[in-house]
């Protein structure tokens, strides 16, 4: 057990946020997808909340870390897609690489490791 909360509790946490995810994004009618590439970072800001000790002393330090990290992630994938330009599947436009869902939920993913190992 490492920061008071326990390896199986923080995955019981993760699935709860993934459920709670789930279920608004299916009253609000977004499409799963849109909704599970923040699940990551969501899981984090809900640890911290929780009082779950993280990597960063104090509130700014963590919201400048894990919001870099969005802002970072966002900027090289949304400079790509428009200087790349590969078509979708289904060929509506060319903004296609590298994908932004992706990019979100490793970046998310990557701050919960960070703050929390």
């Amino acid at each position: 057990m490492r920061n008071g909360i326990s390896r199986v509790a923080k995955r019981h946490i993760a699935v709860v946020v993934m459920a709670c995810c789930s279920l608004a994004a299916s009253a609000q009618g977004e499409a799963i997808d849109d909704v599970m590439q923040h699940v990551p970072m969501a899981t984090t800001y809900l640890l911290r909340t929780c009082g779950v000790k993280s990597q960063s002393d104090t509130w700014v330090e963590f919201m400048a870390s894990t919001g870099a990290s969005y802002v970072l992630a966002a900027g090289v994938a949304y400079g790509l897609k428009h200087s790349v330009k590969e078509w979708r599947p289904d060929e509506s436009d060319q903004h296609s690489f590298p994908s932004g869902h992706t990019t979100f939920a490793f970046a998310g993913a990557t701050a919960l490791r960070h703050e929390y190992g």
